[in-house]
C-alpha cells in the first residue's frame, strides 16, 4: 500500500504506539464484521500489530561486558514486525489509521467520497497471483536500526532468494517472485511470492500453516513466523 510520503511518520508511530500502549484485548473477530470505517484506532493498531495477519517477533542478545550497553541497557532487543499485506484487513487497517490521522469522521460527504478514492488503490490492490509479505524492524539500538535498514535498501529479490521464503505443507520452500526495499512509509521490506504453483494454490484448507522465514547476516536464529491458515478465515472466506 503506498501512502503519502508525508504520512509516512505517523503511520510508523502509530504501528510503534501499539507496543507501549496497553489495550483491553479487543476481539479482532467481531472488529472485522463491521465496516473498517467504524473501527477505532485501538482496533486498526491490534490489526496491523497483533492479528492472524501481523506478528512481532523479538530476538533478544545479552551483553557480556560489565556496566551497561548503548544507553545503559544490558540487553539489546531486536523486534521484526511481520505484516501480509496482500490480506484485505491489513489495507483496510492501514486506510482507518490514514482516516483517524487526516479527520475523515469529521468530513463532509463529498470530502469522505474524495478521500476514500485516494486510499482505493491500495484497498484494492491486485493481490490474486501474489501474496506480499512486509517486514519492518526496531531495536533499542540505533546502529542495529540503522544496519538493518541498509541491508535492506541493498537487497534484491536475487540476493534474498536464498534467506527468505515461505513454506507450506505442500511445499517446503517458495521462492521470492519479487522484492521491494523500504520507501519509508513504515511498512518496511515488501517480499512477494507467488499464490500458486502449476495452477494449484500454495495455500489451502484450515489445517495448514503459512510459514514464513528469515535469514539475516549477523543474526543467530532465523526470523520464524507461523500464520494458521484456519484463523485467516473470516465468513468461510481465506483472506490471504
Amino acid at each position: 500500500m503506498n501512502l503519502p510520503r508525508r504520512c509516512g511518520v505517523y503511520i510508523e508511530e502509530v504501528l510503534v504506539l501499539g507496543l507501549i500502549l496497553s489495550f483491553a484485548a479487543a476481539d479482532v473477530a467481531s472488529t472485522l464484521q463491521r465496516p473498517f470505517q467504524e473501527w477505532t484506532l485501538e482496533e486498526a493498531i491490534q490489526v496491523l500489530n497483533d492479528s492472524p495477519w501481523a506478528r512481532q517477533v523479538t530476538l533478544t542478545e545479552v551483553i557480556d561486558e560489565v556496566g551497561s550497553g548503548v544507553r545503559g541497557e544490558k540487553e539489546i532487543l531486536k523486534t521484526f514486525y511481520v505484516r501480509l499485506l496482500s490480506a484485505p484487513p491489513v489495507r483496510q487497517a492501514l486506510a482507518r489509521v490514514e482516516q483517524i490521522n487526516h479527520g475523515f469522521d469529521q468530513m463532509s460527504g463529498l470530502e469522505r467520497e474524495e478521500f476514500l478514492e485516494s486510499l482505493r488503490p491500495g484497498l484494492e490492490m491486485p493481490m490474486r497471483r501474489f501474496i506480499v509479505v512486509t517486514v519492518s524492524f526496531r531495536s533499542n539500538d540505533s546502529e542495529q536500526e540503522n544496519e538493518i535498514q541498509r541491508y535492506f535498501q541493498t537487497q534484491t529479490a536475487d540476493t534474498l532468494a536464498n534467506q527468505v521464503y515461505l513454506s507450506s505443507s505442500r511445499v517446503a520452500r517458495l521462492r521470492l517472485r519479487g522484492y521491494f526495499a523500504p520507501a519509508g512509509d513504515g511498512l518496511g521490506a515488501r517480499f512477494v511470492f507467488p499464490r500458486y504453483l502449476d495452477g494449484q494454490p500454495v495455500f489451502t484448507g484450515s489445517s495448514d500453516t503459512l510459514l514464513f522465514q528469515m535469514e539475516l547476516p549477523d543474526l543467530d536464529t532465523p526470523v520464524n513466523v507461523a500464520f494458521p491458515l484456519a484463523n485467516m478465515q473470516v465468513d468461510g472466506e481465506l483472506l490471504l
